[in-house]
């Protein structure tokens, strides 16, 4: 017999009118009609070729098919419930719940001291696995199991991934004091007059400026591109070259040092997304996660 073929809510009925030996019981047991109860019988009788309950003077009694099937459906339904139990809950605690990131560096700057410090205090048995986005995974498809914190991409893949906003913000250039003392106002001229240092990381977005530029005709001179943050303040900070930073990364240490100025073009905004597998969305643990993400980013202020 083929389990697929198997209505496996009729192996709970079975249970329960083998211990409780009647069908009003058994519906009440499982909280159906006893119509649907008496259904479910029959459905059964025909599905095992046995009649399963006999009736007597003394009621029904199940038959030695009836007590074998239910002796081994007992264990399982039993096992399905306690996974049931455990999966509805998640004590942070006392949880061992390995938790996989990927996040990018503009986000991942910012939330990621936070966030430790969250998992340390409510979480201290937990582990979180963090992964950037490589440059090949362009789509950034979500896995199950995974979340993400990621720059908001202009198109979405719909029934792929469900996803929250986390961060508007706006970007801002970041130049030494020492190399431009008493530089007061960016416009545009200013800014395409300067020598760029380019952080060229997938899911970090500062191509979003070079295809601005290119709208209005336009192209900044870059003189070194570097893979991610880590390379670029100390650059910054001893040459001539300024970078393109998103505003919120001027409350990390070490950026307050920088002169900064609004980015002189129009059209070019930053949002980070907190993006999740939908087979995830109703996990306790996964959403647990997501609540602290979302919380470290609702109470600081940008």
């Amino acid at each position: 017999m083929n389990l697929r073929s198997i209505d496996l809510n009729l192996l709970v009925i079975l249970e329960a009118l083998v211990e409780e030996r009647s069908v009003t019981k058994a519906a009440q047991r499982v909280g159906i009609s006893q119509s649907a109860a008496s259904h479910a019988l029959r459905r059964l009788r025909v599905t095992f070729k046995d009649e399963l309950l006999v009736r007597t003077a003394d009621g029904m009694i199940p038959t030695g098919q009836a007590l074998l099937l239910a002796s081994m459906v007992s264990g399982s339904l039993q096992q399905i419930e306690q996974a049931v139990i455990q999966g509805s809950k998640f004590d942070p605690i006392t949880s061992t719940q390995v938790f996989n990131m990927r996040v990018s560096d503009y986000a991942g700057m910012y939330l990621l001291p936070r966030l430790c410090q969250t998992l340390r205090d409510q979480a201290p048995s937990t582990r979180l696995e963090v992964q950037h986005f490589s440059p090949q995974d362009i789509e950034q498809k979500t896995s199950q199991g995974e979340v993400q914190v990621r720059l908001a991409l202009r198109s979405k893949i719909a029934g792929l991934s469900h996803s929250v906003r986390l961060l508007e913000d706006h970007f801002v250039v970041v130049m030494s004091a020492a190399r431009f003392p008493g530089l007061s106002k960016l416009d545009l001229s200013d800014y395409l007059g300067l020598t760029h240092l380019k952080v060229a990381i997938s899911g970090v977005g500062t191509n979003l400026i070079d295809d601005e530029l290119a709208n209005l005709g336009q192209k900044r001179k870059i003189a070194m591109t570097v893979p991610s943050w880590l390379e670029m303040r100390q650059v910054i900070e001893t040459t001539d070259l300024v970078a393109v930073v998103p505003k919120h990364w001027l409350h990390a240490e070490g950026f307050q040092k920088f002169i900064t100025f609004p980015l002189p073009i129009e059209n070019v905004s930053l949002a980070i997304d907190l993006v999740w597998h939908p087979r995830d969305d109703k996990d306790v643990a996964q959403r647990w996660l997501r609540a602290q993400i979302q919380k470290i980013f609702h109470d600081f202020a940008f």
